[in-house]
């Protein structure tokens, strides 16, 4: 058996969907899988995934204790913070799901904990250890490329850009660096605030271009799902998206802050031909397509075959 267990703070979060995105694997697997959290009744609203019933920490642990008595292995996967693990699970097996090096609290607050990683990013930056890696996937039913858009098409493009996590400010930032009506008529700015999955998947693929002004960032997923909506990404290269983001091929990118390196990228874009434009952001959708469920599913076998043969 498998819990997952998440937070309280459920806002808009890609971290969030990962952990129901593996519970859907594994019970396609085979494995009685759950979500819990600590309030079953303060769940996410934002996104619909089809995992079953919700948990309470409490539903969950007896739950787990039954499969115990009945001769079955219960693995519990958190978070970052393995406190949540030891206060309200403490007689389970535990995994730590890091997706944020910014949490990682230190090899030693993990002690008999399995460590899996969301990218190879957050594996290199952590510790450098073989940990595995288990990629999130984009679910190609939510965010995809519409045959009815057609990408640059004219003027202004449409740019779309995330307030959470400084997405104003990274805004201002950019404008602030150019003459007042250099983007008149070129660019049209629009800054979206949480929303659900599915409006920001159609904000997505009617958009042009999509820059991902927050880093870093353990993997990415906002820049992957823009790929697979074929829309142009500008990045920068603080965290995991450096590991798919390739200049000028199938994005563009700039360094952390560069904010002057955006605005360059943005009079590029300018001259350049629609055509290109496209095909870069074509080439960003097959990049998209490599992060399958698929792919997800034979990294999260490996993990589990590993636990299966070792004992902490």
């Amino acid at each position: 058996m498998i819990i997952h267990i998440l937070p309280e703070n459920t806002s808009p979060c890609g971290g969030i969907k990962v952990h129901y995105e593996l519970c859907e694997i594994e019970r396609e697997l085979g494995i009685h899988s759950v979500v819990a959290f600590p309030d079953k009744n303060k769940i996410p609203k934002w996104f619909k995934r089809d995992t079953g019933k919700i948990l309470s920490y409490q539903e969950a642990k007896e739950l787990g204790y039954k499969e115990k008595k009945n001769g079955k292995d219960v693995l519990v996967i958190g978070w970052e913070d393995p406190d949540p693990l030891n206060m309200y699970f403490p007689d389970f097996i535990h995994a730590c799901y890091i997706q944020g090096d910014v949490f990682w609290k230190g090899i030693f607050s993990y002690s008999n904990k399995y460590i899996l990683c969301s990218s190879n990013f957050i594996r290199n930056t952590i510790s450098g250890a073989p940990f595995p890696v288990v990629n999130p996937f984009i679910h190609t039913d939510v965010f995809y490329t519409s045959s009815d858009i057609k990408k640059f098409d004219k003027k202004p493009y449409k740019v779309f850009i995330q307030e959470r996590k400084g997405g104003k400010e990274a805004l201002s930032k950019i404008l602030s660096l150019v003459p007042s009506n250099f983007y008149k008529d070129k660019f049209d700015f629009k800054i979206i605030k949480d929303t659900t999955e599915e409006k920001f998947s159609k904000e997505l693929r009617e958009a042009d271009i999509y820059i991902a002004h927050s880093f870093p960032e353990g993997f990415g997923l906002p820049s992957l799902e823009a790929m697979s909506s074929s829309t142009l990404v500008i990045g920068f290269t603080g965290g995991g998206g450096i590991e798919f983001l390739k200049q000028r091929e199938n994005s563009f990118y700039a360094s952390d802050e560069d904010y002057s390196g955006v605005v360059k990228i943005l009079e590029k874009i300018l001259i350049m031909e629609p055509s290109q434009l496209r095909l870069i952001a074509y080439n960003g959708y097959k990049t998209s397509l490599q992060y399958s469920k698929e792919n997800t599913k034979q990294q999260l076998i490996s993990f589990l075959r590993t636990i299966n043969n070792a004992s902490l």
